[in-house]
């Protein structure tokens, strides 16, 4: 009985608690957070969250104020531990291309330069693969990193490429010109197709054209400056990858607002170097305006009579009027190649050393080489050309690295002309002249400065922009 009053009791106790709610607290342990992309470690990936900020922190001090040579050492180790920092900021990669940088500029052994180079473009490419929404930026600036501070152009049509195709409409205008320049070369050198020289063209027309309708000022400016810089670029390449018409549409407004002769004879040139010629509509009609047919009355005087020996068909032009009769002359398909030949070498000659127009005179000059591409005269004045661009080069200075490089380009045309047509006197001519300027190449030290090697690849920039071979005198 005892026994059944005490099961009894039981079951109404546990009755009577089974009624009262109990809450139970549950501890859910939250497991650590991991890394999305293998490389892209945040502070909630480390062993000690607190320690990886403190060091984020304390190399970011330094960084503040420039004092990039005791940032180093604690960068590492933030770079190390969690490089994407708190997973929202890339800041940890480009204070790294500071540090990197700075220590770049000031390295005097190549060795070492080479080092840091290659640690910049490692961080370039590492911020991409953990902030893939930064390409566009970091594509940018890594071009023009390559482009203007290490002179290496090897890989950037291919970043070129991607930056068009990754950053469309918001492609950075920064790296425009840079790749403009390696692009065009490249057509020049026959690397590059008209076709992919053409389509980079309209491709940057098109960004900087939409850019240029914003309502923000300052972009308008920038894809504005970077457009007419890459139109500028193009130029020099103009009247062999563009077609007559484009140039024809450029001018015509000129002249039909002022129909006069001193307009034509103005708009001939700038055509006719553009490869336009007398199959163009408007063209022979600028031509027959500037140059009208002469006609002549019958002279009936003693027969036979002797020319006066000094007057010759441009008697009494002006150096520019000169140009523009060759070129028309070049330009007048009944005229044989062989005269056409020594038209364009005569108008290249006086363009560049009586107008002082470079660019106009190689141009000639390169069509002389195709009327006659036996004869070596052609390289011979176009190494002349770039041999009197030191000044022009290097800001009017006149001396150092900027000016001496062209010697280079310019011993580079001798040569030609000398393996064009050996043995001759323009040979013997080209000879001389790589003897005379080969002691004005750039010294090994100044190469060394700059980064360079002989033999190496290097692009003369100012207004030749063509590649050639380091070498040092």
């Amino acid at each position: 009985m005892r026994n059944i009053l005490f099961i009894i009791a039981l079951i109404t106790i546990a009755a009577c608690a089974g009624t009262k709610e109990t809450t139970v607290k549950e501890v859910i342990k939250k497991a650590p957070t991991k890394a999305a992309i293998a490389g892209c470690n945040t502070f909630d990936n480390t062993a000690d969250p607190q320690e990886a900020m403190k060091e984020h922190v304390l190399y970011r001090d330094y960084v503040k104020v420039k004092k990039y040579d005791e940032a180093l050492p604690l960068w590492k180790k933030a770079y190390a531990s969690a490089p994407a920092a708190n997973g929202q900021t890339s800041v940890v990669y480009k204070d790294g291309v500071k540090i990197y940088k700075s220590l770049w500029k000031k390295a005097d052994d190549a060795s070492k330069k080479a080092e840091y180079k290659a640690k910049i473009l490692e961080l370039y490419d590492a911020r991409i693969n953990c902030f893939a929404g930064e390409e566009n930026a970091v594509l940018s600036q890594k071009i023009r990193d390559l482009y203007y501070d290490f002179d290496d152009k090897s890989n950037i049509l291919t970043l070129g490429k991607r930056a068009l195709e990754i950053g469309g409409m918001d492609a950075s205008p920064a790296m425009f010109y840079a790749y403009a320049d390696v692009i065009t070369t490249g057509f020049m050198d026959k690397t590059v197709s008209k076709e992919e020289a053409i389509g980079v063209y309209n491709k940057f027309n098109e960004i900087a054209m939409h850019n240029m309708k914003s309502d923000d000022e300052e972009k308008v400016q920038r894809y504005g400056q970077a457009w007419e810089d890459v139109a500028g670029r193009y130029e020099h390449i103009g009247a062999f990858i563009f077609d007559c018409q484009r140039y024809v549409d450029q001018y015509q407004a000129e002249f039909d607002a002022n129909p006069t002769q001193e307009t034509a004879r103005n708009l001939v040139p700038k055509l006719s170097v553009k490869g336009c010629d007398g199959s163009n509509a408007f063209f022979a009609k600028i031509w027959s305006t500037a140059y009208p047919a002469v006609v002549r009355e019958e002279v009936k005087k003693t027969p036979n009579p002797r020319p006066n020996p000094g007057t010759s068909s441009t008697a009494g032009m002006s150096d520019a009027e000169k140009v523009s009769y060759y070129e028309g002359k070049i330009n007048d398909a009944s005229i044989p190649d062989s005269k056409k030949f020594s038209y364009a070498l005569n108008a290249a000659n006086i363009a560049y050393s009586k107008l002082g127009q470079r660019s106009k005179g190689r141009s000639l000059a390169r069509k002389a080489a195709q009327y006659n591409p036996s004869s070596g005269k052609p390289y011979l004045v176009i190494g002349k050309i770039y041999a009197g661009s030191g000044k022009t080069c290097s800001n009017g200075v006149g001396t150092g690295f900027d000016a001496q490089q062209v010697v280079w380009v310019a011993i580079d045309q001798w040569k030609r002309a000398i393996s064009t047509e050996p043995g001759s006197e323009t040979a013997a001519a080209a000879q001389k002249l790589i003897n005379q300027y080969k002691q004005y190449m750039p010294s090994q030290e100044d190469g060394f400065m700059k980064g360079l090697k002989a033999g190496q690849s290097h692009t003369v920039g100012c207004w030749i922009n063509e590649s050639t071979k380091v070498r040092f005198n």
